[in-house]
C-alpha cells in the first residue's frame, strides 16, 4: 500500500515561513472555528495576531464576519510573521501561537478564538518539484506537489537544521543523508531503486556496422526522471537496515530537499556518452553523436578508484557509465561518493566531472541531461 503523507497546508495544521523578502508575499491560510458570540457582531471584522499579544504588534489576518457562519479562513501575511517570529533566520520548525480579537467597539476587544499549529522555517519559497506558491496554479491543484509535513519535518528538525543559508542547507543535507548510513551504493548493479530517468533515443540509427553487427543511436534527451519520495523518506525516516540505491536515487533525494528548502537545484544526468548494449546477436552503442564514435572506451579504472569512494564506504571497481548528481548555481553537489575522501558540495563542474570522470562535458550537452523531478505516486 503507497505510504499516506500529509500536506503542509490548512487541513494538516501548518504553515510555511520563508526568509526571503522577494517571496514574503506568499500567505498560508488558517481554518478556525471562531466561538463566544459572535453572530451578535455580524458585519465586525476580526484579526489574528501571533501570540502573547504585544502593544504595536501588527495582525496577520482579518475577515469580516457573516451571519450564521462560525468557520473562518485567515490568509497569514508571511512577511509580517516572519517579522514578528523570533530566531527564525535558519531553518527550524517552531510552534505558531495565534490569538483572534474582535473589536466590538473603538478600544474595546473580544477574544473570540485561540489556534496552535506547526510552522516551519526555510530560506526561500520551496522550488520544483515542490510548488507551496497558491498562486502557482500549473501545479497548486495537485496535493502531490505542495509540500508534505513528514518532508518538512524531516529536512526541519534533522537535515538540515539550523541552517542560515541554501549553500549550508544543501551542505548539512547531503552529509546528513550519507552520515546516516541509511543508503549504501548499489556497486552490483547500478541501477536505480527509488527512481526512473526518462532517455529518448533516435529512432532511427546513424549508422549500422553489419560486420560486427553493431547499431549506433543517437541519445537526444532525459526529460525527465520519476522519483519515488514516498518510499524515500520512509527509508530516511525508519533508522533500519541500509538500503541499496544508485546515483539518480541519490541526486533525486539532495534535489528534493534542497528545493523545499528554497535551492533552484537541478538533476544533472551524464557519463561517458557512449554505452553498449547487447540484443541477442546484436549490439547497440548510445552516443551524442555516433557519426564520431571511436571505439568503445573506459576511463583508466585505477586511475579514478584511488579517488572515488561511495555512499555506505563502498568501494568501487569500475568507472561510471552514466551518473547523476546535483547542481546548484553551476556548482556541483553529489550524495552519491566522495572524492579524494571529501565531500563534493559546491564543486566547480567541469573540474568535478573531470575529477570523478576524467572528462569535461560540453556545456550544451550538459544542458540535456538536466531533467525535470516528476513524484510517484
Amino acid at each position: 500500500m503507497a505510504r499516506k503523507y500529509k500536506l503542509a497546508s490548512p487541513n494538516a495544521g501548518g504553515y510555511i515561513a520563508v526568509q526571503n523578502p522577494a517571496t514574503s508575499a506568499m500567505r498560508r491560510r488558517i481554518r478556525t472555528v471562531l466561538g463566544g458570540r459572535i453572530k451578535h457582531f455580524v458585519g465586525k471584522k476580526v484579526w489574528a495576531y501571533i501570540a502573547p499579544l504585544t502593544p504595536g504588534k501588527q495582525p496577520l489576518a482579518v475577515v469580516t464576519l457573516k451571519n450564521n457562519k462560525v468557520v473562518y479562513y485567515f490568509d497569514l501575511d508571511i512577511a509580517k510573521m516572519n517579522s514578528q517570529l523570533q530566531n527564525s533566520t535558519t531553518v527550524n520548525k517552531k510552534k505558531l501561537e495565534l490569538v483572534f480579537l474582535l473589536e466590538k467597539a473603538p478600544g474595546r476587544y473580544l477574544e473570540v478564538g485561540k489556534a496552535v499549529a506547526p510552522i516551519w522555517i526555510v530560506l526561500d519559497e520551496p522550488k520544483r518539484p515542490w510548488y507551496a506558491n497558491e498562486t502557482q496554479q500549473a501545479r497548486s491543484r495537485n496535493p502531490l506537489y505542495q509540500p508534505w509535513a513528514e518532508a518538512l519535518d524531516y529536512l526541519c528538525t534533522q537535515a538540515a537544521k539550523n541552517a542560515q543559508t541554501l549553500d549550508e542547507a544543501l551542505t548539512r543535507v547531503l552529509q546528513y543523508v550519507w552520515k546516516s548510513e541509511h543508503l549504501k551504493y548499489d556497486a552490483g548493479g547500478g541501477g536505480c531503486w527509488f527512481s526512473k530517468p526518462l532517455a529518448l533515443y533516435d529512432p532511427n540509427p546513424y549508422r549500422v556496422d553489419l560486420v560486427n553487427r553493431i547499431k549506433f543511436y543517437r541519445l537526444q534527451d532525459i526529460p525527465n526522471a520519476l522519483y519515488d519520495f514516498r518510499k524515500m523518506l520512509s527509508v530516511l525516516e525508519s533508522r533500519q537496515q541500509t538500503t541499496i540505491c544508485n546515483c539518480c536515487d541519490c541526486a533525486c533525494t539532495l534535489c528534493t530537499l534542497g528545493a523545499l528548502a528554497g535551492a533552484s537545484n537541478r538533476l544533472r544526468i551524464t557519463g561517458l556518452f557512449a554505452i553498449l548494449r547487447s540484443d541477442a546477436t546484436w549490439r547497440y552503442l548510445i552516443h551524442d553523436d555516433p557519426t564520431k564514435v571511436a571505439p568503445f572506451h573506459r576511463p583508466n579504472d585505477q586511475e579514478i578508484l584511488t579517488k572515488i569512494r561511495c555512499i555506505g564506504d563502498v568501494a568501487i571497481n569500475f568507472t561510471f557509465g552514466w551518473h547523476a548528481y546535483t547542481v546548484y548555481q553551476n556548482k556541483a553537489w553529489d550524495l552519491t561518493m566522495k572524492l579524494n575522501n571529501n565531500f563534493i558540495v559546491g564543486m566547480e563542474e567541469q573540474a568535478y566531472l573531470e575529477g570523478a570522470m576524467n572528462r569535461k562535458v560540453p556545456s550544451n550537452r550538459l544542458k540535456k541531461r538536466t531533467p525535470t523531478i516528476f513524484f510517484m505516486r
